[in-house]
């Protein structure tokens, strides 16, 4: 391989680290908002069994500000 090809390979291999690097970072994030969404739920859950009409609305609130997942 010569100087141009070696190159522009490198370019690619550093563009497909990128791009993974990327989508894991997304991935991550959606697990993170999974998680607090999880959490939220056994609170609203929780809430709904007391019927107490404050907490599930806090609750709900909460839950739909979540960043990473559009309610």
């Amino acid at each position: 391989m010569n100087d141009p090809e070696l190159i522009r390979e490198r370019d690619r291999a550093i563009k497909r680290a990128e791009t993974l690097e990327a989508e894991v970072w997304a991935l991550g994030v959606q697990v993170v908002a999974q998680k607090a969404r999880l959490h939220l739920a056994e609170e609203v859950i929780a809430a709904m069994r007391l019927f107490d009409h404050r907490k599930t609305d806090a609750a709900l609130a909460a839950w739909d500000a979540v960043p990473g997942m559009e309610p």
